[in-house]
């Protein structure tokens, strides 16, 4: 190969970032066939001459490169070691992939997405602010922040002499309490530089410090399917798809030189907003299968159910009148769901109490009215606008008409009491069936979004199927949708 700028070098072996290897040139830590090199600029070819960092001779290039993303849990620090012996990021991958450095930083008391590569060259793209490549993160704070104060985050404030800003955030959820010490928002802000502790240092300077931070998103890659701790191998498309988003966000119109690949790569797989809707009535199965499908194909999971249920619940709780749909309506906007499948009501994870036969029986009376639909229908919306596994009774005719697969689950009315019964502790099959027959008419016979299935939806009795079966028919049906999609 040709010689080389020396902090290239480094960086496309995996070492260091670009701007690391500079310090680590100053500092006189390289060497040139013995010679020390201190002076930024200088060329080498790694074919022809000894090249060594730290007395370590400077790897073979041109070895596969490795990616990993992982879903750091909070107390893990974002470094490859710690003086301190605190517990990293690399704990939680096999010694093999002990060489891999992480992209950026991402606190100890903050979870979420990191990304891990020997890749210097692409770890440089992903972090310099020149290439303003987007990073979402969901921030729970203290207290409402009003509209002035978020468009004073996105103005910039100074900070300890530092010009800092976010480059958006909204308030995605509200928790109102009678004490102001425990009022808290949530919220979604997207950074496109990011200094050290960004996020935190300019909410905690306009009044909302931040009790909970998560990266969800680095440019088009995404922590679905991630539980906490866990970690995947990149694709090879979403790999291209990362390195088109960084180039279009940079303002480049072609790649930069580099040798060619020997065959084209493939597509993404899965357009950015791919929704799933799985609709039909309680006890069909909708739950069990939508879980297992967005599971199978790393999908984010939505239960639409599951947050009417817990406006019933905060209603309930409240003693407020399930029939006034102006007071429910404000309930909504303290529900959240999250892309494991799981509801919050004022960030307490309400997904089993959802559960109760009492609560699923005030569901039914609380969906009819149409100003708590009007918000629950642009929540659910926004909650999959990233696309997965969406499930409830309107999603194909109402929430998303567009989904490209559409899935109507049925059985007949005596299995879907016997499986409701077992799942709320084999209670009496002939008071289920006589529930779900009674919910069966309030659902289907309302003005506001009935239970229907949609023209084009698939129709699926899954009376004489397994969970195992029925997931198999839909994931057919997935990987058909995705196939015409890439035609």
């Amino acid at each position: 190969m040709t010689a080389e700028r020396l902090q290239k070098l480094i960086a496309a072996a995996g070492i260091a970032s670009r701007r690391a290897a500079e310090r680590m040139i100053a500092e006189g830590r390289v060497t040139v066939d013995g010679e020390v090199v201190n002076v930024p600029g200088v060329r080498a070819d790694p074919a022809l001459q000894d090249i060594r960092v730290d007395g370590a001779r400077l790897r073979k290039l041109g070895r596969p490169r490795r990616y990993v993303i992982l879903n750091k849990p909070i107390g893990h620090l974002t470094t490859r070691s710690d003086p301190g012996r605190r517990s990293t990021v690399m704990d939680l991958l096999p010694h093999s992939f002990r060489s891999l450095v992480p992209v950026g930083r991402l606190d100890g008391n903050s979870s979420g997405l990191v990304l891990l590569t020997d890749d210097g060259e692409l770890a440089q793209r992903v972090t310099h602010p020149r290439y303003r490549l987007p990073k979402t993160y969901y921030a729970t704070v203290r207290g409402l922040p009003a509209e002035d104060v978020l468009e004073r985050a996105q103005r910039g404030v100074r900070v300890d002499g530092e010009g800092l800003r976010l480059d958006h955030v909204e308030v995605i959820a509200r928790f109102p309490h009678r004490a102001e010490s425990k009022r808290r928002a949530r919220l979604r802000v997207t950074l496109r530089g990011g200094r050290n502790r960004e996020i935190r240092r300019v909410l905690s300077v306009l009044g909302h410090p931040v009790l909970e931070l998560h990266r969800t998103r680095i440019g088009c890659l995404a922590d679905t399917g991630l539980t906490p701790g866990g970690w995947r191998k990149l694709r090879g498309d979403e790999l291209d798809e990362l390195r088109d988003l960084i180039r279009r966000c940079a303002g480049e119109t072609a790649a930069p030189a580099e040798p060619a690949d020997p065959e084209p790569a493939a597509p993404s797989a899965r357009p950015a907003a791919f929704v799933v809707a799985i609709d039909g009535p309680a006890g069909s199965g909708k739950t069990s299968v939508a879980r297992a499908v967005a599971e199978r194909f790393g999908f984010s999971y939505f239960n639409t159910g599951a947050s009417v249920r817990a406006v019933a619940l905060a209603a309930m709780r409240q003693d407020l009148d399930l029939d006034d749909g102006a007071s429910l309506r404000t309930l909504a906007f303290r529900v959240i769901l999250d892309p494991e499948g799981r509801v919050f009501l004022d960030g307490e994870d309400v997904s089993a109490a959802v559960r109760a036969p009492e609560v699923s029986a005030g569901a039914s009376r609380v969906a009819v009215h149409p100003e708590l639909r009007e918000v629950l229908v642009e929540r659910w919306r926004q909650f999959a606008a990233g696309g997965g596994v969406v499930e409830g009774r309107d999603i194909g005719t109402v929430v998303f008409p567009e989904a490209p697969v559409k899935v109507f689950l049925d059985a007949r009315p005596e299995i879907r009491a016997q499986r409701r019964s077992s799942d709320e502790g084999d209670r009496d099959v002939g008071a289920v069936q006589s529930e779900l027959n009674r919910r069966d008419h309030t659902d289907s016979g309302r003005a506001v979004a009935p239970l229907r299935r949609a023209e084009d939806a698939h129709h699926l009795d899954t009376s004489d199927l397994t969970l195992e079966e029925t997931v198999e028919r839909v994931a057919e049906l997935v990987e058909a949708a995705r196939s015409r999609a890439l035609d």
